[in-house]
């Protein structure tokens, strides 16, 4: 799995950026995906700045983002609710 970012910076211009690659093994949960994307937020010190996460189209995606949204949501993360 690769994280990526993209931001705009201080003089409004679009930065793109690779933050980790991460090897996980099958079978791939959702739990594993999204414990793995707070892990890596956390050591970029990114986890309040998340605005929106895209995914591909894998059946694990589903359940990962739903976990991720309802962590968000009990930290109160998630700009308008959600």
């Amino acid at each position: 799995m690769v994280l990526t970012t993209h931001f705009v910076d201080n003089d409004w211009k679009l930065q793109k950026r690779v933050l980790n690659f991460v090897h996980i093994p099958p079978p791939r949960k959702g739990k594993d995906i999204a414990n793995c994307i707070f892990k890596c937020l956390k050591e970029w010190d990114i986890e309040n700045k998340v605005f929106t996460v895209s995914v591909d189209n894998a059946s694990a995606n589903d359940s990962c983002i739903q976990i991720m949204k309802d962590t968000f949501s009990l930290t109160k993360r998630l700009i308008c609710g959600g």
